[in-house]
């Protein structure tokens, strides 16, 4: 079942049945965290513009309890159907055009 999310921009984010799988199968670690991507969309910590494709943004909100401190990290398109790509579990933030804190 489809959900959708809305991003600190005011986007509507869907997440299909197909990608829920793709994050829970390649990234099992996010799983308890899945009920999270909502905060992380509307309220997160940085939001940074891909530098591979204009129109991916992505979404990072830390949690000091996951793996001892790591940022949840929701990647999304933005377009006329915006949708949610991936999730994952990084200690790092890219380098890149920051889109939130606004600048």
């Amino acid at each position: 079942m489809a959900v959708v999310f809305e991003d600190v921009f005011g986007h509507r984010l869907h997440l299909d049945t197909d990608h829920q799988r793709h994050i829970v199968a390649e990234h099992p670690e996010v799983r308890p965290y899945l009920k999270q991507l909502g905060v992380v969309f509307r309220s997160p910590d940085w939001v940074k513009r891909s530098r591979r494709d204009p129109n991916v943004y992505l979404y990072y909100r830390f949690y000091p309890d996951l793996l001892d401190g790591k940022y949840l990290l929701g990647i999304a398109r933005i377009g006329s159907r915006s949708c949610v790509l991936t999730c994952y579990v990084t200690d790092s933030i890219k380098q890149g055009e920051v889109l939130w804190p606004t600048p």
